[in-house]
């Protein structure tokens, strides 16, 4: 199996999933489920302050990030791509106005979907989502993650027998993780991986 790069991102669950305690870390999550969504779709809460109610996309769509994670780092894929898939449906709503939020969340479930269809053997939508990823990540500048992304494509390049595209995306990642002084394992296993 590929590795999982990431995995929760909810404050209460990251902790027991840290100490696998996956069993609690699931009850976390239903929890959450019943206190966002309602018989009739999204819960509203009233925000005093603008006097109006407000619905819970964003933390919505958090939870079905993080549940797709937590169903990856379990190694089942299918439920992993249902809620991945999911949180990028309501990102399609237009609930989430935040665009920092918004491509945040669809950057981590394309990641998520990515770890999938690599460990399905579907490379063609491993790379698609990869490279949507890829994207996000730029236009947010997060370093760390455009250099995961060129990792994973180098990976996908290589197990498709793209040797040279591979090798080119391997450089990239290094470039990108020596320029953050990254961690001394992430430039291993890439140089490892050329």
């Amino acid at each position: 199996l590929f590795p999982y790069t990431t995995l929760f991102r909810s404050k209460g669950s990251i902790n027991l999933v840290n100490l696998n305690r996956l069993d609690e870390a699931w009850e976390s999550f239903e929890s959450a489920f019943k206190l966002i969504e309602g018989e009739d779709g999204l819960k509203t809460r009233y925000d005093k302050e603008n006097e109006e109610m407000e619905r819970f996309p964003k933390e919505l769509g958090r939870l079905y990030n993080n549940t797709g994670s937590y169903y990856l780092y379990k190694k089942n894929f299918d439920k992993s791509m249902k809620y991945s898939d999911m949180c990028l449906e309501l990102l399609d709503t237009g609930f989430i106005e935040d665009a920092k939020s918004r491509d945040e969340l669809e950057m981590f479930s394309r990641i998520d979907l990515t770890l999938c269809y690599l460990n399905t053997e579907k490379y063609d939508e491993a790379f698609l989502n990869n490279n949507k990823a890829k994207e996000l990540a730029i236009k947010m500048g997060n370093k760390k993650e455009i250099a995961e992304r060129f990792r994973d494509e180098g990976l996908i390049y290589n197990i498709t027998e793209k040797h040279e595209k591979a090798i080119f995306s391997y450089k990239k990642a290094i470039n990108i993780y020596n320029e953050l002084n990254s961690q001394e394992i992430y430039v291993a296993k890439t140089h490892a991986e050329i």
